[in-house]
């Protein structure tokens, strides 16, 4: 499992989960906040830490989060749970046409990637999800009235180690085992625990 999170301290700040086994790439969760700031990165970061042992995480750095990495209430959660966190710094990366974000287009559009919609709840946080997919350019360029919520972005933080995960898997009999035991009772059966379906017309 590995974690995206982009911050904001006035903004919209967004966080967003991932499980991968070889041939399936699963949301976890995403939520967004209002300027949630450093309290509102490490209280998502200790939440899916207990909820769902996410523990790999990739924060989006510049010049005014520097700090985050330096805090000592950061420095004492990663070591409270285990946590990693990596900086991500964006760029013409976002362009890539191998990891940048477009690249991802191909795992929604052959059903890779597999989206909760079993629920209201999976409903409502799918929705944000597909309406930040369909509103925002590879180059971060709004083609709507709608409001940004970064939900795409930091799904996309983590997506480069995704796609080594899955050139590695492609080239073994099976992904290595710390993979495997990320998501207890999930790697094993190959499912995930809710009901996937896509919503109609999207």
């Amino acid at each position: 499992m590995v974690g995206g999170l982009d911050p904001a301290s006035r903004g919209q700040q967004a966080a967003f989960g991932w499980h991968f086994v070889p041939g399936a790439l699963s949301m976890i969760d995403l939520e967004v906040q209002q300027a949630g700031g450093f309290d509102g990165a490490m209280g998502v970061m200790e939440d899916w830490a207990i909820r769902y042992q996410l523990l790999d995480w990739y924060y989006e750095d510049n010049s005014q989060q520097d700090q985050f990495f330096r805090d000592p209430r950061v420095t004492a959660l990663k070591r409270k749970y285990g946590i990693t966190i990596t900086p991500h710094t964006t760029g013409k990366n976002k362009q890539d046409p191998e990891l940048g974000i477009s690249s991802m287009a191909p795992w929604y559009h052959d059903g890779t990637i597999i989206l909760p919609y079993g629920t209201s709840e999976a409903k409502r946080k799918v929705n944000i999800l597909l309406d930040q997919l369909g509103l925002w350019t590879t180059d971060g360029v709004s083609t709507g009235r709608h409001r940004k919520t970064d939900v795409k972005m930091a799904s996309w933080f983590p997506f480069p180690r995704i796609v080594r995960w899955n050139r590695q898997a492609n080239h073994q009999t099976r992904i290595s085992r710390g993979v495997e035991q990320s998501y207890p009772g999930v790697s094993h059966t190959n499912r995930v625990p809710w009901n996937t379906k896509y919503p109609k017309g999207r």
